[in-house]
């Protein structure tokens, strides 16, 4: 049967849930994730929610993107700072704090 969706998401958001928990020395509750995802994967296999493939294409995909913004995370974090204050400053009359924003980036 399986789903339409080429891979996981249920096993995506375990993976990086996991990943995260590890990133952040809490190695218990990483493995209590991972056991957890383990399970999940055998549930989606044994009910035919998805494909063996979906489940390891969600784990490598959200592998890929943990890893990805990871590394990337300043500047994907400045950039969207900078959207929110220009967009603070075009629905703001508040001269003073416009200047001290725009200063502070």
């Amino acid at each position: 049967r399986g789903s339409d969706f080429f891979y996981s998401g249920h096993i995506g958001f375990v993976t990086i849930c996991a990943t995260e928990w590890f990133e952040n020395k809490k190695k218990l509750v990483g493995w209590l994730i991972v056991l957890g995802g383990v399970y999940t994967a055998f549930i989606l296999l044994a009910y035919q929610v998805h494909y063996s493939i979906d489940l390891f294409a969600g784990l490598f995909f959200a592998s890929w993107c943990w890893h990805f913004f990871d590394r990337n995370k300043e500047v994907i974090d400045s950039f969207f700072i900078k959207v929110y204050v220009r967009l603070y400053c075009m629905f703001t009359k508040q001269q003073k704090k416009k200047k001290m924003i725009i200063e502070f980036i």
